[in-house]
């Protein structure tokens, strides 16, 4: 059936004794229009009467199902619904979430336009920030920032974006990080500092910035011992100086 008859026949039900059962079958049909980015049939079902907030099996509405469509134009109509930018979907993500991992960037300025949040984590507890910076996606990671990201949100294991950039060994993000306000000092659910991380994937010019960063503490006990200790014994004199002229 074309979309033009799909829609016309679900008006006539709507007008039926039955219309109720066509109105959950137009919001169903509405919602499969939304993750498939079929834009003229969505349009159809709102005009068919679908209930533009309606969530599938599920949990997601139209916008999270918008962003799966990865058609900019069929997330624009969502967004224009004025539905929660926030709402949480099947994955346990919202819909900016999904845009970082469909690596969507003008999907993520539209969602970010609309007054979606960065810092709505998904159901583990990674942030958009966290997933950018996990799958290497930079420049987002940057715009999340510059959006306002929380950089100290954790995760499930304590992990925080800091630690995330720690371990990539990427030193522009480390530092952007930080100039962002991310806390040196916080301690994953292992004990590890973003310091220690940097330490121990042997990233030294990563381990040089945090160090250089007033606000780290260099006492801090990570996994039993003291920056200094994990310096010298993962071979790093460099930054064992480094910390010692800091701890004078």
């Amino acid at each position: 059936m074309t979309t033009r008859l799909l829609a016309f026949a679900l008006l006539a039900l709507l007008q039926s004794p039955h219309a109720l059962a066509a109105s959950s079958l137009a919001d169903d049909v509405l919602l499969s229009a939304a993750r498939d980015g079929n834009l003229a049939l969505f349009r159809s079902m709102m005009k068919a009467g679908a209930n533009p907030a309606a969530v599938d099996a599920s949990g997601n509405n139209a916008l999270v199902l918008a962003a799966f469509s990865g058609r900019d134009d069929m997330l624009r109509e969502a967004i224009d619904l004025h539905l929660d930018p926030d709402a949480r979907g099947e994955l346990g993500q919202t819909a900016l979430g999904l845009a970082v991992i469909q690596n969507a960037p003008r999907a993520l300025e539209q969602l970010l336009s609309a007054g979606a949040s960065p810092n709505v984590p998904a159901a583990g507890g990674a942030t958009p920030l966290a997933s950018a910076l996990r799958l290497g996606r930079m420049d987002m990671a940057k715009r999340l920032l510059a959006a306002g990201a929380d950089p100290d949100i954790a995760d499930a294991d304590g992990v925080t974006a800091l630690h995330i950039a720690a371990e990539a060994g990427s030193v522009p993000l480390v530092e952007a990080l930080l100039r962002a306000g991310a806390n040196p000092n916080v301690l994953d659910r292992e004990q590890r500092s973003a310091l220690f991380v940097a330490l121990l994937a042997r990233h030294e010019e990563v381990a040089a910035t945090i160090v250089r960063r007033r606000a780290t503490d260099l006492s801090l006990v990570t996994q039993g011992y003291t920056p200094l200790f994990w310096a010298r014994q993962l071979g790093m004199p460099e930054i064992a100086k480094s910390i010692e002229l800091r701890l004078r």
